[in-house]
């Protein structure tokens, strides 16, 4: 069973490795999971992810909360994008411990 805090560490893992692409590249890499936007959406897209989840890696944080509040306040796009992240890496939101509550 995983942790939240390798959960956020893989999905911010994932976002800044897009990012830095997309902005080197000025190109979308994440058409799939966003649609109809260009890179620089899908780069604020991500970067709102990491935004709320890398706080809950500071000593004395509660990870699952912040990955839950992560999940529960995204857009579908954004929660099928973390759920993608987490996949590539072979974990899924019921392996975490607690888990996040699926959508």
């Amino acid at each position: 069973m995983r942790k939240a805090p390798e959960a956020i560490a893989e999905v911010v893992h994932e976002a800044v490795v897009l990012m830095r692409t997309m902005a080197f590249r000025r190109e979308a890499l994440c058409d799939v999971d966003f649609p109809g936007t260009d890179y620089q959406e899908q780069i604020r897209l991500l970067a709102d992810l990491c935004d709320t989840l890398v706080p809950g890696l500071k000593p004395g944080t509660n990870a699952a909360a912040a990955l839950q509040y992560t999940w529960d306040t995204r857009t579908d796009a954004q929660r099928r994008w973390i759920r993608a992240a987490l996949a590539k890496r072979g974990v899924t939101l019921e392996d975490l411990n607690p888990p996040a509550s699926p959508v």
